[in-house]
């Protein structure tokens, strides 16, 4: 399989059809350690795009 073929088969295999990529995990950061999450606290936040099916080749 290509590059592309993994990321497009694991794209497919997410609810918002899109690949995540290390920005969106440091755009979680950013936010946490913001004013705006201030009263975040005991969570978990999967940055995953939703995944379901993890495997490109399902």
């Amino acid at each position: 399989m290509t590059r592309d073929q993994v990321y497009d088969g694991y794209a497919s295999g997410t609810s918002m059809r899109s690949f995540v990529e290390a920005r969106d995990v440091a755009n979680m950061a950013v936010f946490l350690g913001s004013d705006g999450a201030r009263l975040v606290s005991g969570q978990v936040i999967a940055v995953d795009g939703h995944t379901e099916n993890p495997d490109p080749k399902l």
